[in-house]
């Protein structure tokens, strides 16, 4: 798509839409900390110290700031507070209400990085990636029966993928690699960039420094995860395969509702709409589909948020399909109103 050279006036409706979204964007945060309970394998007191399981421990860029968190006393009032006002399931803690105001930055920053870029790459209707992006985070981390838990790391992880999409779409190698390794101390699975900077840029440049790109952007990502692993060697470590249960939940019909609930159901529609897919769209669905197979082995695929890792792409994906497929184009939202009109006429006639 060619990039979007007007940038018309925000009128009353869009301005309504905003705060619309904006409403339901500091909602799901809520819904997200009050529904969903820590890993059991990770209590925040023992990550903090440096405890906990592994490779849970690695993902070690809130320890000291939870750590800080710990002893701050407003931090302690508005946990006591939310305690007696809310009634969750889990207990308020200082470090849980200090990760739950860091969400309430992370998500609406994602948002609004994915609706720039959007229009950014020609598109139009500006609120879909926004209402898009939410629909995944309704259907898969807040709406779960079971497996509802959530991390520290889990939001800001959405945010720094954010920011790399827009690298990786707009090939800016430098910004991408400075990023790598910061975002590696969050959450080691941001090694999949590197996979994505091979597939989006192999024929767009000489093919020797997409490699060479590619093998920096893995070295950028081995250097703090070495670290990590190494500074929680004597960590316990939960070695268990998720193989056997993931089979187990892809053969059972009763966990398909929240299986396929990964991305929002959105994966299933872009399959079904395959033809309104660009050649740039299938290469990241590729890369998506063969980076998700290391999970078979790691990660429990009924557990949704799993897949967050690929919320970006997917919802940059399924925005550009809809707008390919003129489903609010100006001629079908006339066609909408005419018919809309002409209903209202009949109601009119029909009481007279």
């Amino acid at each position: 798509m060619a990039p979007r050279k007007n940038w018309s006036i925000f009128r009353s409706r869009d301005v309504l839409i905003a705060f619309v979204l904006t409403l339901a964007t500091f909602h799901c945060v809520r819904a997200a900390f009050f529904d969903n309970a820590v890993c059991e394998f990770m209590p925040l007191n023992q990550y903090e110290n440096g405890t906990a399981y592994n490779p849970y421990q690695y993902r070690a860029m809130w320890v000291p700031i939870l750590h800080w968190a710990h002893s701050q006393h407003t931090l302690i009032r508005i946990a006591n507070w939310l305690n007696v006002v809310g009634r969750p399931p889990e207990i308020f803690t200082p470090e849980k209400v200090l990760c739950a105001l860091v969400a309430c930055v992370c998500l609406p920053l994602c948002c609004l990085i994915l609706t720039w870029l959007f229009l950014r790459r020609g598109g139009a209707i500006w609120w879909l990636p926004w209402l898009l992006t939410l629909e995944i985070l309704f259907t898969s981390y807040v709406a779960r029966s079971v497996h509802a838990i959530w991390y520290p790391y889990d939001f800001p992880n959405l945010l720094f993928i954010s920011i790399a999409t827009i690298f990786l779409f707009r090939q800016q190698f430098w910004p991408l690699l400075l990023l790598m390794p910061i975002a590696t101390i969050n959450r080691e699975t941001v090694v999949f960039w590197a996979v994505y900077w091979l597939v989006l840029l192999w024929d767009r440049q000489p093919r020797w420094r997409t490699l060479v790109q590619s093998a920096a952007l893995s070295i950028a990502w081995a250097i703090p995860y070495i670290f990590l692993r190494y500074r929680y060697l004597h960590n316990p470590i939960e070695h268990e395969s998720k193989l056997s249960m993931n089979l187990h939940v892809l053969l059972g019909p009763w966990s398909w509702p929240q299986l396929f609930s990964a991305l929002g159901y959105l994966p299933l529609l872009i399959l079904a709409f395959w033809s309104l897919t660009s050649r740039q769209h299938r290469r990241l669905i590729a890369a998506m589909a063969v980076t998700s197979l290391p999970l078979l082995w790691k990660g429990l695929w009924i557990e949704s948020r799993i897949f967050l890792e690929y919320l970006p792409f997917t919802v940059i994906i399924a925005s550009e399909m809809v707008e390919r497929s003129g489903l609010f184009s100006t001629e079908r939202l006339k066609t909408w109103k005419r018919f809309a009109a002409k209903q209202e006429q009949d109601h009119i006639s029909n009481i007279a």
